[in-house]
């Protein structure tokens, strides 16, 4: 079993304009803030022992947010929430980061991250193939990274060894960057790993080796078709989909 922590954060100037709220975690879709879909798939997930929630205190008060085990008020960086997560939890189970921004989340999938997990892993990400993507949201805008075996898209769930934050504390702030800027992120790998992801000449296996030597630790991928780990809410056009997908399966 392993710990999770929902990371929740204050809106961008992406949807800042279109909705009034403190958090992407309080914007409401179908009826139910999108916290609340993360919040009950994590409790319905067999493979989770403990759940904590970190950001604004607008998120840690709402009712929603009853649903954790632990909450931590962090208003701030990525960096911060996942260090508050390791240190409430300490370092006996792995720790999985969830976005509070994938409504569609399910047990079934969260669960196949865990179980697929090597168990010497430090550090493990789903990726989602383009076919998935396309088939189940075309009209999304994906941003795709090319591998050598496969087109795929990040995803907003990553389980890792929480020691790690405290041996590479640079760690967290990769992620982010990582998630914003990938070129420029990975310039800082050096040339030779600049040229191979603008050619796509990267493979999976590739960039397990390289993060395993960067980091010092086991880094493992997986590629799957999980593409409710990938949907989230990031422009104002990401909230219709989202809501047609989740009317669907209430039906």
């Amino acid at each position: 079993m392993v710990n999770a922590v929902v990371l929740a954060g204050e809106l961008d100037e992406r949807l800042r304009n279109s909705y009034q709220a403190p958090s992407k975690g309080l914007l409401p879709l179908a009826g139910r803030p999108c916290l609340q879909y993360v919040m009950e798939a994590l409790r319905a997930t067999p493979e989770i022992a403990r759940i904590a929630l970190a950001g604004p205190a607008a998120v840690i008060d709402h009712p929603a947010g009853e649903m954790s085990d632990v909450k931590l008020t962090a208003e701030s960086t990525i960096v911060e929430k996942l260090t508050a997560a390791a240190e409430a939890f300490g370092e006996d189970r792995k720790l999985m980061m969830v976005a509070c921004d994938i409504p569609l989340v399910t047990p079934n999938s969260l669960g196949d991250v865990v179980r697929r997990c090597p168990a010497d892993c430090a550090f493990f990400h789903p990726l989602v193939s383009r076919a998935a993507a396309r088939r189940d949201f075309p009209e999304h805008r994906w941003v795709f990274i090319k591998l050598r075996e496969s087109v795929v898209v990040t995803t907003n769930v990553i389980l890792l060894d929480p020691g790690l934050l405290t041996s590479r504390p640079d760690l967290a702030r990769m992620m982010e960057e990582l998630r914003r800027h990938p070129t420029r992120m990975a310039l800082q790998w050096g040339l030779g790993f600049l040229l191979k992801f603008k050619l796509g000449l990267l493979s999976l296996d590739y960039c397990e080796r390289f993060f395993s030597d960067f980091l010092g630790a086991p880094c493992r991928g997986m590629i799957c078709d999980h593409t409710d780990l990938a949907m989230d809410l990031d422009r104002p056009e990401d909230a219709p989909m989202l809501e047609r997908a989740l009317n669907a399966r209430g039906r």
